[in-house]
């Protein structure tokens, strides 16, 4: 066998140190041979048999190299990579969801591939200082991003807005164009 779990990682740290109910279902699991070749049908994360969210299990595995993909649900990433010293208790999947490359021995269950996740919460405001202008009046169009996740700083975020009819660009305060 070959599986485990997949949680919110609310710290960030890579460790499963949340409460057992902070696991993802809905996340798709899927196992490839060494070579790249996909193994059976892909898995989704769901509850154990205690009820616990977020684990998965592929069964009746040949021995031989794997890798798993994860593929979140939309608006999640993946945390740091980071081997913690307890294999069990470590996020495995790369930034990609990827895990490295590991060996299933013949009557031996490997447990301990896990991911975790956690959310980005990115919103956009545009606002106007005045809605019905008249021709000629400057109107202050401001567009606003912001990432309420709380866990790290969105980086790499481009917005494109564009400017209804009738207004001209004509200057901004934050080095955009």
């Amino acid at each position: 066998k070959i599986g485990d779990y997949v949680w919110r990682d609310v710290n960030n740290d890579g460790t499963q140190n949340e409460a057992a109910n902070f696991g993802i279902n809905g996340v798709t699991v899927t196992l490839f041979t060494e070579a790249g070749n996909q193994v059976g049908a892909p898995t989704i994360t769901a509850d154990d048999g205690s009820g616990n969210p977020g684990y998965y299990l592929f069964s009746d595995i040949e021995p031989g190299q794997y890798f798993l993909r994860f593929t979140p649900q939309a608006g999640q990433v993946f945390t740091a990579l980071t081997p913690v010293g307890d294999y069990q208790l470590d996020s495995d999947a790369n930034s990609l969801g990827r895990t490295e490359t590991f060996g299933v021995l013949s009557g031996f269950d490997d447990l301990s591939n896990d991911a975790g996740l956690r959310p980005i919460d990115l919103s956009l405001t545009a606002t106007v200082t005045n809605a019905t202008p008249s021709v000629g009046t400057t109107v202050t169009y401001k567009v606003t991003v912001s990432n309420a996740s709380g866990f790290s700083a969105a980086t790499g975020v481009s917005v494109k807005d564009v400017l209804p009819d009738g207004l001209e660009y004509i200057s901004d305060g934050s080095g955009g164009t």
